[in-house]
């Protein structure tokens, strides 16, 4: 599982089994490449009738808090 795309898969996989498994709503992160090139929020609620699944585009958070985190390290102020 050493490609982005295992590892997105991987990750949203365990999310809904454990969605399912634990009737527990969930959560995950990943960024989908070509052609959408773009990172989604991911939630599994789980329900009597099976899985509801909602997708946000989180794209611009990701590069905001990416920036930020440029920024922090370039003038010392990184947080612990």
């Amino acid at each position: 599982m050493g490609t982005v795309a295992a590892r997105r898969g991987l990750a949203l996989g365990e999310a809904i089994r454990r969605a399912v498994a634990e009737n527990v709503p969930t959560q995950v992160e990943a960024f989908y490449p070509e052609p959408l090139n773009a990172w989604f929020e991911v939630r599994c609620y789980p329900s009597p009738e099976g899985l509801a699944q909602f997708f946000a585009d989180v794209t611009k958070r990701k590069l905001a808090d990416e920036e930020i985190q440029r920024f922090e390290r370039r003038t010392g102020t990184a947080r612990p």
